[in-house]
Parts: C-alpha cells; structure tokens; sequence
C-alpha cells in the first residue's frame, strides 16, 4: 500500500481514514487506567496511528475527542482525532472499544487526487489464532483505484518477532526502528493532550 501511494498510484492523497470498532470485553490489567498507561488509543490503538502517520507522514495539527462510553475500563474507550499533515492532507482517526456488534468496514481509506483511492477489503481479513496458530492477520487485502490486489497473507506476530531476532543475531537495523515507534507514542501523546486526557 505504501508503494502505490509513493508511486503516485492514487494520485496525491488528500484524505485517510483509519478506524477500528469494537467492544472490550476482556478482563486483567487493561482495565485500570494506572496499568495501561491511558486507556484503548495507547493500548491497541497505537497501531492504527501507525497506519495513519504511514499514510499521511509528518502531521502539523491534531484536534481529539475522547471519552469513556462503555464504562468498561477507567481510561477512554473512545477516541476521534483529526490531523493535519505536512504535505497538506487530512486524516480521520477513529478507536473505539465501545461498540457491540459494529459494521464491518474498511479499516483504512485513502482518497487522493483525479479519483485515487485505496481501501482495505474486510471480507478478505483473516480472524482468529494466536501466536503459535500462524492465523494471526491485521490488514484485508487492498483494493486500489476499483481494483483487488491480493497479498499474501503472513502472521503478523510471528514475522514481527523473526525480525527482532534476525536483526538481534545479525546486529541489523530492526524492521520496526524505535524512531517510528517513538513518533507513533508521541501522536497518541498528542492526541491524548488534546483531548484532556493527559
């Protein structure tokens, strides 16, 4: 997805659209705001600001929402958040752990110029597994500008720890570099910041 955008397939992106719904329904530490660190944007929803800072790049503004609907957890469950980026798209983020039974639907979208688009296919995500199962999947396939690219598919969790071991064995540069990493915690600081939740 990153290559067609930085090929220019979908034209200048103006807009992204990154969001994740659901209901928290799990018991344990995530529930106490003291041992999360905050509430769901630091705890699964860095990952979808991941997305979204990957799409839009550097980001000059945020404004935020967020609020706990639920009353599942002590943090925020609920999270909109607006950016501005540096090239002078818009994204929309949107996290919530309070959400029985959401529709299903695209976890990301990128409109750019002359009609472009890219969005994720959500019949095509795999469900389910854990680390050992080898079924453990983020992302459907793509679809860009009208058209299915299928992807194969990789447990996510398990090439995320092969290149942490690869890279510590070897002494190579971690395919997730801390600076990215660091960038994703600092937008949530952001975000949390503007909305009051800090």
């Amino acid at each position: 997805m990153m290559e067609q955008i930085r090929a220019g397939t979908v034209g200048t992106p103006k807009f992204i659209l990154v969001r994740d719904q659901r209901l928290f329904t799990r018991t344990g530490w995530r529930l106490f705001r003291s041992q999360m660190g905050g509430g769901a944007l630091i705890d699964g929803g860095i990952h979808y600001v991941d997305t979204m800072l990957n799409f839009g790049g550097d980001y000059t503004y945020v404004s935020a929402r967020s609020m706990n609907v639920a009353g599942i957890i002590e943090g925020e469950d609920t999270t909109v958040a607006n950016l501005q980026f540096a090239n002078g798209s818009y994204g929309t983020l949107l996290y919530l752990w309070s959400y029985r039974d959401p529709p299903t639907l695209p976890a990301f979208e990128v409109i750019g110029t002359e009609g472009g688009s890219i969005y994720e296919d959500p019949s095509t995500r795999k469900q389910g597994g854990d680390f050992r199962s080898g079924r453990n999947y983020v992302y459907g396939d793509p679809v860009v500008n009208g058209k299915k690219v299928a992807l194969e598919h990789a447990d996510v969790f398990r090439a995320e720890m092969e290149a942490f071991f690869r890279a510590v064995r070897e002494g190579t540069e971690p395919e997730m570099k801390p600076e990215v990493a660091l960038r994703d915690l600092r937008c949530v600081l952001d975000i949390y910041r503007h909305a009051g939740v800090a």
